[in-house]
């Protein structure tokens, strides 16, 4: 932190300069499926604001600079990088410093990105209610960690146009 005033000694009033640092709510665990893009926003505060921001990807097997045609940068003070995993070795961890007049970020914005799949099959189902025309089951979900929901309600249903169909709710 920088203390700066226009003013001659004694006159006028003390800004306070600072390099950047993340901000601490920011979304930091990206689940994405291969082929899908992945929007990655980096935020921070500093003052005066950034003058630009740099974006690197790290995983088992390198660390790459990410290029500036990748990312742009947001006038409140952040920058989102948009990314597709193709391959395994395309999930890691994604970086972003922020610099600004007093100097470059200390500290990076680290961003996980993991890969997403299917969720596993529920299980430990129960019979709740079952009419001539369709049959509701409860059933816990399989542990997998990027599903939200708790349980899942599967029905079966009965259309004379459809046939039979097992949708959700």
């Amino acid at each position: 932190m920088l203390l700066y005033s226009g003013q001659p000694k004694g006159k006028g009033c003390q800004v306070k300069l600072d390099k950047p640092i993340c901000r601490p709510d920011q979304k930091k665990i990206y689940g994405v499926a291969r082929n899908e893009a992945a929007e990655i926003l980096c935020q921070v505060d500093a003052y005066p604001p950034p003058e630009s921001f740099k974006w690197s990807f790290n995983n088992t097997a390198e660390t790459i600079d990410m290029p500036q045609s990748g990312y742009r940068v947001h006038a409140e003070q952040a920058s989102s990088l948009t990314y597709t995993p193709v391959k395994e070795l395309d999930y890691g961890t994604i970086m972003c410093w922020a610099d600004n007049v007093v100097g470059q970020q200390k500290e990076p914005c680290v961003f996980h990105l993991i890969a997403a799949g299917k969720p596993e099959m529920p299980y430990n189902c129960s019979l709740v209610n079952q009419t001539s025309e369709s049959l509701e089951v409860d059933c816990a979900e399989g542990n997998y960690f990027t599903i939200i929901c708790l349980s899942h309600q599967l029905q079966f249903i009965t259309h004379p146009l459809l046939g039979g169909r097992l949708s959700s709710h």
